[in-house]
Protein backbone atom coordinates (compact mmCIF):
# COMPACT_ATOMS: atom_id res chain seq x y z
CA UNK A 1 0.00 0.00 0.00
CA UNK A 2 1.20 3.56 -0.82
CA UNK A 3 -0.35 6.13 1.26
CA UNK A 4 -0.96 10.10 0.28
CA UNK A 5 2.66 10.60 1.12
CA UNK A 6 4.13 8.38 -1.33
CA UNK A 7 5.56 6.08 1.86
CA UNK A 8 4.98 2.18 0.84
CA UNK A 9 4.22 0.19 4.03
CA UNK A 10 2.54 -3.12 4.86
CA UNK A 11 0.62 -5.05 7.45
CA UNK A 12 0.75 -8.42 7.89
CA UNK A 13 -2.00 -10.13 10.55
CA UNK A 14 -1.86 -13.98 10.84
CA UNK A 15 -4.91 -15.05 13.47
CA UNK A 16 -4.77 -12.03 16.14
CA UNK A 17 -6.15 -13.10 19.34
CA UNK A 18 -6.16 -12.43 23.23
CA UNK A 19 -4.70 -14.49 26.18
CA UNK A 20 -5.69 -13.14 29.52
CA UNK A 21 -7.15 -9.98 28.10
CA UNK A 22 -3.55 -8.82 26.03
CA UNK A 23 -3.00 -9.24 22.21
CA UNK A 24 -0.49 -11.53 21.02
CA UNK A 25 1.97 -9.25 19.65
CA UNK A 26 4.05 -11.49 17.35
CA UNK A 27 1.48 -12.44 14.99
CA UNK A 28 1.15 -8.95 13.35
CA UNK A 29 3.96 -6.89 12.41
CA UNK A 30 3.82 -3.65 10.07
CA UNK A 31 6.18 -3.08 7.78
CA UNK A 32 7.36 0.20 6.10
CA UNK A 33 9.66 0.94 3.32
CA UNK A 34 12.60 3.25 4.20
CA UNK A 35 14.55 3.35 0.82
CA UNK A 36 15.38 1.97 -2.41
CA UNK A 37 18.70 2.31 -3.92
CA UNK A 38 19.80 0.45 -7.19
CA UNK A 39 23.71 0.56 -7.19
CA UNK A 40 25.28 0.47 -11.10
CA UNK A 41 23.10 -1.95 -12.72
CA UNK A 42 23.27 -5.29 -10.70
CA UNK A 43 22.31 -4.53 -6.74
CA UNK A 44 19.40 -3.20 -5.21
CA UNK A 45 19.42 -2.23 -1.47
CA UNK A 46 16.27 -2.09 0.70
CA UNK A 47 16.12 -0.15 3.53
CA UNK A 48 12.90 -1.17 5.73
CA UNK A 49 11.79 -0.52 9.08
CA UNK A 50 9.29 -2.99 11.29
CA UNK A 51 7.70 -2.24 14.36
CA UNK A 52 4.88 -4.82 15.46
CA UNK A 53 2.47 -4.17 17.91
CA UNK A 54 4.28 -4.19 21.25
CA UNK A 55 6.25 -1.32 19.26
CA UNK A 56 9.26 -2.68 19.18
CA UNK A 57 11.21 -1.50 16.20
CA UNK A 58 13.26 -2.91 13.98
CA UNK A 59 15.79 -1.29 11.08
CA UNK A 60 16.40 -3.56 8.10
CA UNK A 61 18.66 -2.99 5.08
CA UNK A 62 18.22 -5.87 2.30
CA UNK A 63 20.99 -6.05 -0.46
CA UNK A 64 19.80 -8.17 -3.90
CA UNK A 65 22.01 -9.15 -7.17
CA UNK A 66 19.98 -8.92 -10.05
CA UNK A 67 20.58 -11.15 -12.26
CA UNK A 68 18.45 -12.19 -16.03
CA UNK A 69 18.34 -15.58 -17.27
CA UNK A 70 21.47 -15.03 -19.42
CA UNK A 71 23.24 -14.71 -16.44
CA UNK A 72 22.35 -17.93 -14.24
CA UNK A 73 24.58 -20.96 -15.17
CA UNK A 74 20.87 -23.40 -15.20
CA UNK A 75 21.96 -26.01 -12.47
CA UNK A 76 19.20 -25.46 -10.40
CA UNK A 77 16.10 -24.13 -12.21
CA UNK A 78 13.64 -23.26 -9.37
CA UNK A 79 14.16 -22.82 -5.37
CA UNK A 80 10.99 -22.18 -3.50
CA UNK A 81 9.48 -23.06 -0.43
CA UNK A 82 5.90 -23.76 0.54
CA UNK A 83 4.32 -23.09 3.23
CA UNK A 84 5.35 -19.39 2.61
CA UNK A 85 4.97 -17.45 5.76
CA UNK A 86 5.06 -20.72 7.92
CA UNK A 87 5.10 -21.10 11.69
CA UNK A 88 8.03 -22.82 13.20
CA UNK A 89 5.52 -24.02 15.86
CA UNK A 90 2.93 -25.46 13.42
CA UNK A 91 4.99 -27.74 11.65
CA UNK A 92 7.98 -25.58 9.77
CA UNK A 93 8.05 -25.78 5.44
CA UNK A 94 9.58 -27.90 2.56
CA UNK A 95 11.96 -26.41 0.79
CA UNK A 96 12.32 -27.40 -3.25
CA UNK A 97 14.10 -27.24 -5.63
CA UNK A 98 15.37 -28.50 -9.55
CA UNK A 99 18.10 -29.39 -10.64
CA UNK A 100 18.87 -30.15 -14.46
CA UNK A 101 21.90 -31.76 -14.39
CA UNK A 102 23.87 -34.17 -11.64
CA UNK A 103 25.98 -32.09 -9.38
CA UNK A 104 29.09 -33.40 -7.37
CA UNK A 105 28.92 -31.72 -3.93
CA UNK A 106 26.08 -29.00 -2.02
CA UNK A 107 24.83 -27.87 0.68
CA UNK A 108 22.25 -25.42 2.06
CA UNK A 109 21.75 -22.83 4.65
CA UNK A 110 19.52 -20.40 6.59
CA UNK A 111 20.43 -17.06 7.93
CA UNK A 112 18.27 -14.35 9.97
CA UNK A 113 18.43 -10.93 9.27
CA UNK A 114 21.44 -10.52 11.22
CA UNK A 115 23.80 -13.03 9.04
CA UNK A 116 23.74 -15.33 12.00
CA UNK A 117 22.97 -19.05 10.29
CA UNK A 118 20.33 -20.66 11.83
CA UNK A 119 19.82 -24.09 9.67
CA UNK A 120 22.53 -25.89 7.57
CA UNK A 121 21.84 -28.93 5.50
CA UNK A 122 24.65 -30.98 3.71
CA UNK A 123 23.41 -32.38 0.63
CA UNK A 124 23.40 -36.22 0.10
CA UNK A 125 24.32 -38.37 -3.05
CA UNK A 126 20.61 -38.30 -4.12
CA UNK A 127 19.93 -35.15 -3.18
CA UNK A 128 22.65 -33.82 -6.07
CA UNK A 129 20.95 -36.14 -8.92
CA UNK A 130 18.90 -34.52 -11.31
CA UNK A 131 15.41 -33.77 -10.55
CA UNK A 132 13.23 -32.20 -8.35
CA UNK A 133 13.84 -32.32 -3.98
CA UNK A 134 12.51 -31.56 -1.17
CA UNK A 135 14.44 -30.42 2.06
CA UNK A 136 12.15 -30.57 5.53
CA UNK A 137 12.83 -27.70 7.82
CA UNK A 138 11.12 -27.19 10.82
CA UNK A 139 11.55 -23.12 11.15
CA UNK A 140 13.95 -24.28 14.34
CA UNK A 141 17.50 -23.10 15.36
CA UNK A 142 20.60 -25.32 14.46
CA UNK A 143 19.83 -27.85 16.99
CA UNK A 144 16.03 -28.23 16.84
CA UNK A 145 15.39 -27.02 20.09
CA UNK A 146 15.10 -23.44 20.39
CA UNK A 147 12.23 -22.00 18.06
CA UNK A 148 12.81 -19.14 15.81
CA UNK A 149 11.22 -15.58 16.13
CA UNK A 150 9.03 -13.89 13.79
CA UNK A 151 10.71 -12.68 10.75
CA UNK A 152 12.40 -13.02 6.99
CA UNK A 153 15.56 -15.13 7.13
CA UNK A 154 17.61 -16.18 3.74
CA UNK A 155 17.82 -19.81 2.51
CA UNK A 156 21.19 -20.51 0.18
CA UNK A 157 21.15 -23.45 -1.78
CA UNK A 158 25.05 -23.59 -2.82
CA UNK A 159 25.21 -26.32 -5.74
CA UNK A 160 29.13 -26.80 -7.06
CA UNK A 161 29.78 -23.47 -6.39
CA UNK A 162 26.51 -21.85 -8.08
CA UNK A 163 24.24 -20.11 -5.40
CA UNK A 164 20.81 -19.76 -5.54
CA UNK A 165 18.82 -18.06 -3.11
CA UNK A 166 15.45 -17.57 -2.00
CA UNK A 167 13.54 -15.45 0.97
CA UNK A 168 11.65 -17.70 3.87
CA UNK A 169 9.38 -15.64 6.02
CA UNK A 170 8.17 -17.18 9.89
CA UNK A 171 4.42 -15.92 10.92
CA UNK A 172 4.84 -17.40 14.91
Amino acid sequence: MIDSLGVSSLLLTENRSEVNGTDDFQKELYIELNDLELQGTDTLIIQYTSTDWAGNVSIHEIQYNLFTEDDISGLVDRIFNYPNPFGSVDGGTQIRYILTNDAQNGKYVIFDAKGELVYHYSLSENDLLKGTHTISWSGKYLNDKYVLATGVYFGFLDIDDTVSKHKLVIMN
